[in-house]
């Protein structure tokens, strides 16, 4: 199937995202962090697990994709696809612990080695997701309903341990370090669901003739996307603006979902409609989807550049100043004879294709010697 700009931009979105909920929690001087504590949860709940939502997504199409490959060659199979699946997310385990490495070095604090940020949300539920990608849709809606039970039980059953040496304290701070993170059931759940919303994407776009194709993805995904988007997002705003911001809100997670739902069932009505013209409009962002690793990791930067130096009234200009900036760069780099090679999503892609045909090679040599 053709590549779709709006997951692109889908993805580019929650990296603009983050740029946005970072700065804005570094830079505000402490008697404006009001502003933060009124405006980031509900960008941060929709950013953050929309990140894993897309991740999804894109395994999804990337192993139907593959799939179908491997039907048609007599060079490419199920168990290249597997170790290529595999060697993807091993490469993205080693990158997610080093960040947490660096983090735990600068804070001077042993246990951030294993904290929740997103990237390692993905590499775990990536290993976990595998046998259930070819599970039916109902299978892993339902799974991952009850990873949210899940979460919000354990939860509450082991946060009085927070910080205990025992086993429900050690239990705590694998599942759920730390609060503000994306811990594991969390996460996986939103990354389940965009498996299923993948699988539905790829089903409808083997439909040739255009007609077909925009009446199903009209019926099958924007419209009920669209409605059941709002179905959560109403009550999850007249329910739980009073509630904790933390994982285990369910106002919070169904909130973030029923807005996911939405936006991407926009982007895609945009591009398949023809709406906006895609080629030009998605550009800004895709930029930030093909360097999103990077931006992840390099960002961080701007953590020392206003550290607790701006006010309410002079903190959004700064921010959007910044996200300009980047997006100028990114772009100048993207157009360069050196355009692949900072692209650290690109590079793991890259790693992990080549050691599978290196095993497939080895493969066949010792099955010819014997």
């Amino acid at each position: 199937m053709k590549r779709l700009k709006s997951i692109d931009s889908f993805r580019g979105l929650f990296i603009i995202e983050m740029i946005w909920v970072h700065a804005v929690g570094w830079w505000l001087v402490t008697s404006d962090l009001w502003l933060s504590f009124f405006t980031i949860p509900y960008i941060d709940r929709t950013g953050g697990p929309g990140f894993i939502f897309v991740a999804g997504l894109s395994v999804t199409l990337y192993v139907r994709s593959r799939r179908l490959k491997a039907k048609n060659s007599d060079t490419y199979s199920d168990q290249m696809i597997k170790n290529e699946y595999f060697l993807r997310a091993l490469l993205l385990f080693i990158f997610s612990i080093s960040i947490n490495i660096g983090v735990a070095i600068m804070y001077n604090d042993i246990s951030q080695i294993w904290t929740w940020f997103i990237i390692l949300n993905i590499t775990v539920s990536l290993f976990l997701a595998w046998p259930l990608l070819k599970t039916s849709k109902l299978t892993r809606l339902v799974i991952a309903m009850l990873g949210w039970i899940a979460n919000y039980l354990l939860f509450h059953i082991l946060s009085p341990h927070e910080g205990q040496f025992n086993s429900f304290g050690v239990l705590f701070h694998f599942l759920f370090n730390s609060i503000e993170m994306d811990p594991l059931f969390f996460g996986f759940s939103f990354l389940l669901i965009g498996t299923v919303i993948g699988d539905q994407i790829f089903d409808i776009y083997q439909i040739d003739n255009q007609d077909e194709r925009r009446l199903a993805l009209k019926n099958k995904l924007l419209l009920p996307s669209i409605i059941i988007g709002a179905i959560l997002i109403i009550p999850s705003i007249i329910n739980g603006h009073d509630k904790p911001y933390h994982i285990a809100s369910f106002p919070w997670i169904f909130f973030s979902l029923g807005v996911n739902l939405i936006m991407l069932a926009v982007l895609l009505g945009f591009e398949e409609f023809e709406l906006i013209k895609t080629e030009k409009s998605y550009r800004f962002l895709y930029y930030f989807s093909f360097y999103s690793l990077t931006i992840y990791v390099a960002h961080d930067l701007l953590y020392f550049v206003f550290l607790g130096q701006l006010h309410w009234y002079n903190i959004y200009f700064f921010v959007i100043i910044t996200i300009i900036l980047v997006f100028l760069l990114i772009k100048a780099i993207y157009h360069s004879k050196w355009r692949n090679y900072p692209s650290i999503k690109l590079q793991i892609g890259r790693i992990a294709s080549g050691l599978t045909m290196r095993i497939e090679e080895r493969k066949k040599i010792k099955n010819s010697s014997q």
